[in-house]
C-alpha cells in the first residue's frame, strides 16, 4: 500500500462491504436514483506519525465499516498528488496543498425510508474522523455541508474570493452548492 509518495505498512482491517455501480433507476418519491448523504474531509498522511494518529482512527474505520447501513454505502479515499503540490496555498482558490488524501463518507440507498439510517451513519463517520483530518474539504466533492465548511475549505483564501465574488457576482447569482458569499461592498 502506498502513502502519498512513500510506502506504508499494510494494516489488515475487516471492513466487510462493498459498493457497486447500479443500473439507472429513479425513485418516484424523489426523482433521484438513490438517496445520498455524505461528508468529505482532507487528510495529510495515513501513517501513525501524522494526522491519523495510529490505531484510534483505524479502529473508527473498522467500526463504521462493520456498521455499514446499506451495501450501497461507502467510504472513498482519493489520492491528491503531483501538480496539486506544485503551487503555493494562496496561488489558487484551493488552499490545502499539503493534503495527500481526500475522503468521502457516503450513505447511499435506493429506498427513501432508509434516509435517516444513511444520514446518521455518514455524518457519524465524518464527525468521528474529522479530528484526524486537515480540517477542510475538496469543494468539488461537496454538496450542502454549509457555509462554515465551505469557508474552512478555502481557509485564508476565502476572504479574497469573497471580494472577487462581490465584484463579479454581487447579486450572488451563482450560489448553488459550494457558495462563496460576496463580501460587503464596504469591506
Amino acid at each position: 500500500m502506498l502513502c502519498g509518495r512513500e510506502p506504508m505498512e499494510f494494516l489488515p482491517l475487516d471492513l466487510q462491504g462493498h459498493t457497486r455501480v447500479a443500473e439507472e433507476r429513479r425513485q418516484p418519491s424523489t426523482g433521484r436514483e438513490y438517496e445520498f448523504v455524505r461528508g468529505i474531509a482532507l487528510v495529510g498522511r495515513l501513517d501513525d506519525d501524522a494526522l491519523w494518529r495510529g490505531r484510534p482512527a483505524l479502529d473508527l474505520h473498522a467500526r463504521f465499516g462493520a456498521e455499514l447501513p446499506t451495501m450501497h454505502s461507502l467510504m472513498h479515499l482519493y489520492p491528491i498528488y503531483g501538480a496539486a503540490h506544485d503551487v503555493g496555498s494562496s496561488d489558487t482558490a484551493w488552499n490545502y496543498r499539503e493534503a495527500n488524501w481526500a475522503t468521502v463518507y457516503g450513505g447511499v440507498d435506493p429506498d427513501p425510508a432508509n434516509v435517516d439510517a444513511i444520514r446518521d451513519w455518514s455524518i457519524g463517520f465524518f464527525e468521528a474522523l474529522h479530528p484526524y483530518s486537515a480540517g477542510g474539504a475538496y469543494v468539488n466533492m461537496m454538496m450542502d455541508e454549509g457555509t462554515e465548511h465551505v469557508r474552512s475549505s478555502y481557509r485564508d483564501n476565502y476572504d479574497r474570493l469573497a471580494q472577487i465574488k462581490a465584484r463579479y457576482d454581487p447579486a450572488n447569482t451563482f450560489r448553488i452548492n459550494q457558495n462563496i458569499v460576496p463580501a460587503d461592498p464596504g469591506s
